[in-house]
Order: C-alpha cells, then structure tokens, then sequence
C-alpha cells in the first residue's frame, strides 16, 4: 500500500508541477505577441477630432504604430517595416504594432 502511495504522489506531484509551469508560460508576453516583417505605405488617417499616422500592409492590414518617426510620417510613403504585434493592446483602426524598424521603398 506504501508503493502505491507513493507512485500517487510522485504523480500527483508531476501534475502539480506540470500546471504550476503552464500557468507560468501562459503569463508570458509572447502568447500576445508576433514579429513580423512587411511592405506597405503610410497613410494619414484623420476625423474630427484627431489625426495620426498608420500603416498599411500590401495585403490591406492595418498597423496602428506605438511611434513614427518625423521623416516617414508621409501619406502614400512605400516602406518596409518590423515590429512586434501587441495582441493584447486594442485599437480600433488596426493591430497595435511596436516597430523596430522602417525603411523607405520595398
């Protein structure tokens, strides 16, 4: 009865080890996440009551950017860029994305 005690345990204790571990990668930031690299234009995308800069990917994706440097911030610009898509920011217009790179053409 002892062994079958402990085979229990020792099971009891992988499952328990196993979820604790789960719970810690279910946290992580990566389940929000994806990096991506993609060609499109910048668009100016303005209402009445504001105004700001977005991308938008050859495949019609918009791209809401967390910022956008001064010298790319040109409606109907072609650029590549990088970043990392935030799944867990919402935006109305597009996918929040944190960019780590711009260049100009394709």
């Amino acid at each position: 009865m002892k062994k079958f005690f402990k085979k229990e345990a020792t099971v009891l204790a992988i499952v328990l080890f196993s979820f604790g571990l789960a719970g810690c990668l279910l946290q992580s930031d990566d389940i929000f996440t994806q990096t991506i690299t993609t060609s499109g234009k910048v668009v100016l995308v303005s209402s009445d009551s504001v105004s700001f800069y977005g991308l938008q990917s050859d495949n019609g994706q918009n791209y809401y950017p967390d910022s956008l440097e001064n010298q790319y911030r040109i409606n109907n610009l072609r650029v590549t860029f990088s970043g990392r898509v935030r799944f867990d920011i919402e935006n109305n217009w597009g996918l929040f994305i944190e960019l780590t790179s711009v260049r100009t053409g394709n």
